[in-house]
């Protein structure tokens, strides 16, 4: 039997293969391409001074472009004009109000028309408005009805009085008198005209006035009183 004799294949090292090197032509493209740091220069940084139209240089933010600050309007110019705004605020406010208040008391339609009188029995409407100072035709906003009041307390038949407004032209008036209860006699006993010491007293014993003619004479008499 003849055997016949083959060449082994050569061992593989691995499954490693070695890759073959490009061509020269390929190579020499590869190295002839430029790139990002070649075309800008090495060391070149990003935000270089550029040239712009007709090659004037325009410098970057910082390296002596100073930007333009806003202008402020002066702290005391500021406190001026709010000092004017608010004098003319107040101008105009007041004299809106002295128009207002030149008018309710010079206009008709404000006139005192009619006088209300309740509570009197020994003094007439009429003769409470006198007293008062109070006569038709006044201003309602001109009469002072505190004055008229204190006018109207120190007339001895009068206890208190309330008085009140009404627009347009009213004025109410309430009187509260006081009663009379007797009569004293401190002269001789007998009940006298007027300028004598006889008073007319309310039933507690206070004195009201001096007995005058016109007043209530029936009333209880006392006499042989000294007043103190």
């Amino acid at each position: 039997m003849s055997m016949s004799s083959s060449t082994p294949p050569p061992p593989r090292s691995g499954n490693m293969r070695r890759k073959s090197a490009p061509p020269a032509d390929e190579a020499g493209r590869a190295g002839a391409r430029p790139t990002k740091e070649g075309a800008r220069g090495v060391g070149t940084p990003k935000n270089d001074a550029f040239s712009g139209r007709g090659g004037a240089s325009r410098p970057e933010m910082g390296q002596g472009a100073r930007l333009r600050e806003p202008l402020t309007e002066p702290r005391g110019m500021r406190i001026a004009r709010g000092v004017v705004g608010f004098m003319m605020v107040l101008g105009i406010g007041g004299a809106v109000a002295w128009g207002a208040r030149h008018y309710v008391k010079t206009s008709p339609r404000f006139a005192v028309s009619e006088i209300v009188t309740t509570g009197a029995k020994r003094r007439s409407p009429d003769e409470l408005a006198a007293i008062a100072g109070i006569a038709k035709g006044q201003n309602v906003f001109s009469t002072d009805l505190d004055r008229a009041r204190a006018r109207l307390i120190a007339d001895p038949w009068v206890n208190e009085a309330t008085l009140a407004r009404q627009l347009p032209g009213t004025i109410f008036l309430r009187v509260v008198e006081r009663e009379a209860g007797g009569i004293v006699a401190t002269n001789d006993g007998s009940a006298k005209a007027a300028g004598g010491e006889t008073y007319v007293v309310t039933r507690e014993g206070a004195i009201i006035k001096r007995l005058e003619t016109g007043d209530p004479t029936d009333l209880p008499i006392v006499t042989g009183v000294v007043l103190q």
